[in-house]
């Protein structure tokens, strides 16, 4: 199932992610939901998905940079964690398979 988020970045960091867009975004991220799921688990980091053409973007480069800076971290992980954990983001936890 698609769905849209949304998170305002500040600093070095975004702030929570939100369901839902408003106004127009600096950076656009593409993921399927397949990856989406792995992304969430751990198990695809966004740098890869990247690198092989499976995260598509559009927009701010240098804000694309900062952000998969970002994913490299432990900031990331607690913030992956979070978003599991929020049900009203809707966000799917990967198949058993």
């Amino acid at each position: 199932m698609a769905g849209q988020w949304s998170f305002q970045w500040t600093g070095a960091e975004p702030k929570d992610l939100v369901p839902g867009v408003e106004g127009e975004p600096a950076l656009t991220l593409t993921l399927s939901p397949e990856d989406t799921a792995l992304v969430l688990a751990g198990d695809l980091s966004p740098s890869v998905a990247f690198m092989q053409g499976r995260l598509k973007t559009a927009g701010d480069n240098g804000l694309l940079l900062e952000l998969l800076r970002w994913s490299a971290t432990g900031e990331f992980q607690k913030a992956r964690e979070a978003w599991r954990s929020h049900r009203e983001l809707g966000l799917q936890e990967p198949e058993a398979g």
